[in-house]
Parts: structure tokens; C-alpha cells; sequence
């Protein structure tokens, strides 16, 4: 597997959005708002990525 440096990652990449979308709670809220086209009052979990059917974070 190869890896990127960091100052080459963009959000497009896996680690970067979660970087992100994980520290900045407003940017994650506006993103939401975007892809769902309507005002979100808050993010209820708002936490890291999830790894459905292995029972634990990633």
C-alpha cells in the first residue's frame, strides 16, 4: 500500500475529509445542509468514522 504525504492530501481523500469533518463541527454542518438542500439545527453524532458490522472505530 502506498501512501501519500501529507501536504499532498486533499479532501477528496479519506483521512483528510475525516480530519475535517471531525474537528470543525460548523464545516461538517454546512456540508450537511448542502447535500441534503435544507437548514440542519445540529449534528447529533458527530464523531469518527464507523465500521459498520465490525463493531469498532477505524
Amino acid at each position: 500500500m502506498e501512501f501519500k504525504k501529507y501536504e499532498d492530501l486533499t479532501l477528496a481523500d479519506n483521512f483528510m475529509f475525516c480530519k475535517v469533518f471531525t474537528r470543525y463541527e460548523a464545516l461538517c454542518k454546512k456540508l450537511v445542509e448542502v447535500i441534503l438542500g435544507r437548514k440542519v439545527d445540529h449534528i447529533v453524532d458527530w464523531n469518527r468514522e464507523w465500521v459498520m458490522g465490525r463493531g469498532k472505530y477505524f
